[in-house]
């Protein structure tokens, strides 16, 4: 730190942090969801919002994601930790596009 700087005030993490402008399309979309789509993931939740998304959105199949040619769908397995089992990744990319696209990441879960 240099002569004159003030070293970070420690209460600013605790301070809550203006919720940050949303683009009113969203908003519209928000709205229709209720209070609970703009609650946390946490912890402690996180397995009854996995059970209640499970039932209200069920999971495509692979061969529906293929949707007759439109999508190349590829299957992977990366090794779990010590004593759990292996994920799970779906890569679903339009076909015939080559380079860089977005991702999505889910944290879904299957039934096991």
């Amino acid at each position: 730190m240099r002569e004159g700087d003030r070293p970070p005030d420690p209460g600013l993490a605790a301070k809550p942090r203006p919720t940050p402008p949303i683009d009113p399309e969203l908003g519209v979309a928000l709205e229709t969801l209720g209070d609970e789509a703009r609650q946390p993931y946490t912890p402690g939740n996180l397995a009854s919002r996995r059970r209640r998304d499970a039932t209200a959105r069920p999971r495509p199949t692979l061969r529906e994601l293929r949707a007759d040619g439109r999508f190349e769908v590829v299957e992977l397995r990366a090794p779990g930790a010590p004593g759990t089992r292996d994920v799970t990744l779906v890569s679903a990319r339009p076909a015939g596009i080559a380079g860089p696209l977005p991702v999505l990441y889910c944290t879904c879960t299957a039934a096991a």
